[in-house]
């Protein structure tokens, strides 16, 4: 009898068990409880098609990601033009009007995979129903726009319970200056999600910072291959520099750019290479190629040095100009070692040019500026020609 009763016992403590394996599973479905948030990695039109359905998108306005492509692309190129403006927002809404979650993350993702940075951050002000991972996507957006610790706090009240979200969170760190911290951030996250881009560019940099450089060199070689995320092949091209590989590095830069041939560090890198290199024309060619049109960009110093060289004053000015124009603009509280050295090459044109008047208001500049010994002789010398 006593026999019977433990045998009734078990079987229904294996009754109960089964069944709460069913009830938590019905559970998990239902509220649908997923770590493993979007990222923004490679192929972004698998992700949507994977998690977009059909029949998710019923509005009128929206049909396909076609629909919501097109939008968007109105919205970005409208973006461009004028900046964020009401018919940027119009287009962007209509690109949402699904107005299922994955929309409003396939967007998001697409703006940054794209680098609209600040598009991003109006999207994102704008609307206001993210899902869970609201808080993941403000961190990744404020991180690419430069505002590190509000990432960090928004990444911190996500709980840090995936492997991208920790990676950023070690990027954000290393911004800070808190490459320690970051650098075990990191480690984690890439030991997690050895086969996820933004890990292993976190990793393989962190490792490049701590001067580890062969060991970050294999960590890319591992995945590179495969990838065409252009990050990591710009950041290959930026190790192999520091390995004094100048080939390499160029090689590097230019699969990033067949990547994407708008990759503004890729070509700061190549120009800077074949300017050291002695390869001026083709320096030139990227230059007339791209940064005529972008003077926000720090190889103008660099554009500005190649004119000179080629005697063409006239885009020397310009270049030297807009640089110096950009730091006296965007870094007030920065001490730019450049900047003096850009103001000085902006006068000797002026000067060369027979503008004296011109080269020594620009050469005043110069004045109360921290200066290398040897350059201050150079400032010297032309103050002294230009008052005689």
């Amino acid at each position: 009898m006593a026999t019977s009763n433990f045998s009734a016992k078990i079987f229904f403590l294996r009754f109960l068990s089964v069944l709460f394996v069913i009830i938590a599973a019905m559970f998990a479905a239902l509220w649908d409880v997923k770590h493993n948030y979007p990222v923004i990695n490679d192929d972004i039109e698998k992700y949507y098609r994977d998690s977009v359905q059909p029949n998710i998108i019923s509005d009128t306005k929206v049909n396909s990601l076609e629909d919501v492509n097109s939008f968007l692309s109105i919205a970005i190129q409208l973006y461009k033009s004028n900046g964020y403006t009401d018919a940027v927002a119009k287009y962007l809404y209509k690109a949402t009007s699904a107005g299922d979650t994955n929309v409003y993350y396939y967007i998001i993702r697409r703006l940054l995979k794209e680098k609209y940075y600040k598009l991003a951050s109006f999207y994102i002000s704008d609307n206001y129903f993210f899902g869970d991972s609201v808080n993941y996507y403000k961190g990744v957006v404020n991180f690419y726009n430069g505002y590190w610790k509000d990432a960090i706090d928004l990444f911190e009240a996500s709980e840090l319970d995936f492997p991208t979200q920790k990676a950023y969170y070690g990027l954000s760190l290393i911004h800070l200056n808190d490459i320690s911290s970051a650098f075990n951030y990191i480690k984690k996250a890439y030991d997690e999600a050895p086969n996820d881009s933004i890990c292993v560019y976190a990793y393989s940099y962190v490792l490049m910072l701590l001067n580890k450089l062969n060991q970050a060199k294999k960590v890319l070689y591992q995945y590179i291959a495969h990838s065409h995320y252009e990050d990591l092949f710009i950041l290959m091209s930026q190790i192999y520099l520091k390995l004094h590989n100048n080939d390499s590095a160029k090689f590097y830069c230019q699969k990033a750019l067949d990547i994407n041939p708008n990759n503004t560090t890729a070509m700061n890198i190549l120009i800077k290479i074949n300017s050291k290199q002695g390869n001026d024309q083709e320096a030139l060619k990227l230059i007339d190629k791209k940064y005529k049109e972008d003077s926000s960009t720090d190889v103008l110093y660099t554009a500005g040095l190649l004119y000179l060289k080629q005697q063409d004053y006239i885009n020397a000015i310009a270049s030297f100009s807009e640089y110096n124009m950009n730091v006296e603009n965007h870094n007030a509280n920065f001490i730019d070692t450049v900047y003096p050295k850009s103001l000085y090459y902006e006068a000797y044109c002026w000067h060369l040019l027979g503008n004296d008047y011109k080269a020594s208001q620009i050469l005043n500049k110069c004045d109360n500026l921290e200066v290398s010994s040897d350059f201050l002789q150079k400032i010297d010398s032309l103050r002294s020609v230009l008052n005689n």
